[in-house]
């Protein structure tokens, strides 16, 4: 697979305004780490960052800090512990590495550590992204509630905090910032309801909320000033896959940089400006069912997914009757979580067929019968739309719902339950498909897509919480009435088909980490355990009677609690300095 994708660099270029190839530029590989297969999140590398000379590189890889000396010096690692890392940063003076953690409890907090070797301690709780804007000054994101995260200057100690951008949507997440060479601009990434978008740049007073940048297709995830500020490069998938771009500031031509069917991402300028840091590879996504006769793989080509966090929760992706498996195979540009055409597997014919194609879409949900199924697909402008289709494919997808919407789940009597916008906010709504009547189902606004219980009697939605420790809170409510129970500060949950087991998970799909899921066996028809006072968390519920950890994240059961399914990945990627064109 390395031997592939090295061979796979040869086909790079450098292009013109105009579209026309200027050579192979210099490649030079850095960093020489062995693929990882069989994982359920992978465990590539990323997030390069150099130190103020040059002279230092530090990244992430396996879910650990570590840093070189370059040019050849051997990469040491720095960190030991299992929390998903990204975004490293050199302190100014190049002494301490600051880097963003996603704790247990979904806390998105910044924490250091000296750049030669010692103990990593918390530094800033609720602040990720964070960077250096002077000797005593940074950058970072903090959530204000539920996901709602802005981009925040401050002092060191946290002091003279202010808001530089918010994001106008509730569900909307500035993660990224980066200030410009003259200290002026700030270029940021962000994500509106659940999709990534362009990205942006906006005045370092925090006057305006500026300006897009970049294309206007695809995810805008990482981005970089060139040290004289007449450049901003992106990473974005606008062209199909990761790829990075740059842009002359303010207003320039969009141009892609790198080509080839393997992805580059993440940007650590040099500070000469003649050349970047990033990551080459290929990361693969692989549908595994457990099940009485073990583990299997059960697709072997393209990139297949399940839904993810953010897009929505199926009740199921198994049919009624356990026989087939519904999946998402990933094409083509979207801003998405995940997203893609839907396949489905027969286990008894052991093939793979698709069920709509042309379409991306984003999460689904069958229904109790095994006769329709329920989508939300992405449309031109990236916006999720909701459909329903009948199983057998005899019929035309009709769209259901004009406006937007994401994560549909089939409720109770037939309802389709969903999250919407109101205003600013985000709700969980219940739609008649037959007369196009919506209600409000939950009063409280929501963070995610909704998740029901196999009886049609719980919903769980995850609701803003402005806590001192917590800025989220995962609530089951009571489809009939009543009073919602409150189950752990930020947890994903689904049940077996027979409702005989629940499945807690501190990763949902397609997330980045080593997360773990915890199945609680339900008896006498409940949909849920007795909930500890503290809450639920993989810790305290390992000790509930029956229980059992797996060392698995993002996992979808099925209609009995020894089935489920989840996603393994195959990674290949490694850092590269690439030289820039003139």
């Amino acid at each position: 697979m390395i031997a592939v994708a090295l061979g796979l660099l040869g086909l790079w270029s450098w292009k013109r305004q105009t579209g026309n190839a200027v050579g192979t530029p210099h490649i030079e590989q850095i960093t020489n780490f062995i693929g990882d297969e069989g994982e359920t999140a992978p465990r590539g590398i990323g997030s390069p960052a150099l130190s103020s000379d040059g002279k230092l590189l530090a990244f992430i890889h396996d879910s650990q800090l570590w840093i070189k000396l370059l040019p050849a010096g051997e990469p040491t690692q720095l960190t030991h512990d299992l929390s998903p890392k990204f975004d490293p940063a050199f302190s100014p003076d190049g002494a301490h590495i600051a880097y963003s953690v996603i704790s247990r409890d979904n806390s998105w907090d910044t924490w250091e550590i000296p750049t030669f070797g010692g103990e990593p301690y918390l530094w800033l709780p609720n602040a990720s992204g964070l960077s250096w804007t002077g000797p005593n000054t940074v950058l970072f994101s903090e959530i204000k509630t539920g996901m709602h995260m802005a981009v925040v200057a401050a002092n060191t100690n946290r002091t003279s905090s202010r808001d530089i951008y918010v994001p106008p949507d509730n569900r909307g997440m500035a993660h990224q910032s980066y200030l410009s060479p003259d200290r002026k601009r700030i270029l940021l990434t962000e994500m509106d309801r659940g999709s990534w978008l362009p990205c942006r740049v906006v005045p370092a007073d925090g006057s305006s909320r500026g300006t897009r940048v970049g294309s206007e297709k695809g995810q805008c995830t990482q981005a970089a000033w060139s040290p004289d500020g007449r450049w901003m490069y992106t990473t974005t998938n606008a062209s199909g896959e990761q790829q990075i771009w740059r842009q002359a500031f303010p207003d320039g031509v969009p141009q892609q940089l790198t080509f080839g069917p393997s992805i580059a991402s993440g940007i650590a300028v040099a500070p000469d400006g003649r050349s970047l840091i990033t990551y080459i590879g290929f990361v693969q996504h692989a549908i595994f069912i457990h099940d009485e006769r073990g583990d299997r793989a059960i697709t072997t080509q393209g990139d297949s997914i399940l839904p993810g966090w953010g897009d929505g929760f199926p009740t199921s992706i198994f049919s009624h009757d356990g026989s087939r498996l519904y999946y998402l195979l990933h094409s083509g540009v979207t801003r998405a979580f995940g997203g893609g055409e839907l396949w489905v597997h027969d286990f008894a014919k052991g093939a793979n067929d698709p069920v709509l194609t042309g379409m991306s879409v984003t999460s689904f949900d069958l229904s109790p019968d095994g006769q329709n199924i329920v989508f939300s697909a992405l449309d031109q402008g990236s916006v999720p739309r909701l459909w329903m289709a009948r199983l057998d494919r005899r019929t035309v997808p009709r769209r259901i719902l004009p406006g937007e919407a994401r994560g549909p789940v089939f409720g109770r009597d037939g309802a389709i339950y969903f999250g919407g916008p109101e205003g600013s906010q985000y709700f969980i709504f219940a739609l008649n498909p037959e007369t196009g009547v919506v209600r409000k189902l939950v009063a409280d606004p929501s963070v995610d897509a909704p998740a029901v219980s196999p009886d049609r009697k719980w919903i769980v939605v995850t609701v803003p919480f402005a806590g001192p420790d917590t800025t989220s809170l995962v609530k089951a409510y009571p489809i009939g009435g009543g009073t919602p129970v409150s189950l752990c500060q930020r947890c994903f949950l689904k049940w077996s088909g027979d409702q005989q087991a629940l499945y807690v998970s501190s990763n949902a799909a397609n997330s980045a980490g080593n997360g773990k899921t915890l199945v609680i066996s339900l008896t006498g028809g409940n949909a849920l355990p007795k909930v500890p006072e503290n809450g639920l968390t993989i810790e305290s519920g390992a000790s509930i009677p029956g229980a059992k950890l797996l060392p698995l994240q993002g996992l979808f059961p099925g209609v009995r609690r020894s089935q489920y399914a989840y996603v393994k990945s195959l990674s290949t990627e490694n850092l590269y300095r690439v030289t820039l064109p003139r």
